[in-house]
């Protein structure tokens, strides 16, 4: 294993990167593999130009429409994003839905009842621009690496914690340009997306954090979201409610 690797080349540097924004992650990792000198070089989690934003589903009568508006808007129109579904139900209706209803946007849909070979196919053909919006209920972010014009993010479905959240919307706007991360919030997602397994504490914590980024209205949600890492924000030049 890797830590025994590590006491092979004791006398070597080692370089390690990780895109898990948990503190407490990678510190039992370092425990794992019992290093204890560790130099840290760190990126700002402040993405002063990514909006962050939250609707109660519950109070929207029609979310299907209601993301059809925000698509139509000049800011997103034909621009590159993700709408996250959690289930392939989820997506296949609301991929028909807006097919249904606009036929000038370029959708499609990827879901896990499709084969691998399919999956790939759909999310390269997204990368080159010749769809301009995936529907998902896969995770496929971590290999997205040479996209940098991702306008949006909506998450129709709540992500189950922080850390799925995070590492969703990390690839939102590379190019420094205005970008939108927009949850549909509903608490039973969470609820309906634990398993049977004992959840952690780190899982436990990191549950509860979304709830309370979703759940507050007058606090300032870029404060809530670099809160999670242990970051100040000044809340005077907050604009993303």
């Amino acid at each position: 294993n890797l830590k025994n690797i590590i006491k092979d080349f004791k006398n070597c540097s080692l370089l390690m990167f990780t895109n898990n924004p948990s503190i407490t992650i990678r510190d039992n990792v370092l425990n794992l593999i019992d290093i204890k000198k560790v130099l840290y070089f760190k990126l700002s989690y402040n993405r002063p130009n990514i909006y962050f934003e939250v609707k109660n589903k519950n109070q929207i009568k029609d979310p299907f429409g209601d993301i059809l508006k925000i698509l139509q808007q000049n800011l997103y129109e034909n621009k590159s994003g993700i709408i996250y579904c959690d289930s392939e139900n989820n997506c296949k209706k609301l991929y028909e839905y807006l097919i249904s209803q606009n036929n000038k946007l370029k959708y499609d849909c990827v879901h896990n009842g499709l084969f691998e070979k399919n999956q790939k196919e759909i999310i390269q053909k997204w990368i080159n621009n010749e769809i301009n919006i995936i529907i998902t209920n896969i995770d496929f972010t971590d290999n997205i690496n040479n996209k940098k014009d991702i306008r949006f993010f909506i998450h129709y479905n709540t992500p189950k914690n922080f850390d799925v959240f995070y590492n969703h919307i990390k690839i939102l706007g590379l190019d420094s340009e205005p970008s939108l991360s927009l949850i549909y919030y509903d608490k039973k997602d969470i609820s309906n997306n634990k398993t049977k397994n004992t959840i952690n504490i780190e899982e436990l914590r990191s549950e509860e954090k979304l709830i309370d980024f979703c759940e507050e209205d007058h606090e300032c949600r870029i404060s809530l979201f670099l809160s999670y890492f242990n970051k100040e924000f000044n809340k005077d030049y907050c604009y993303h409610m």
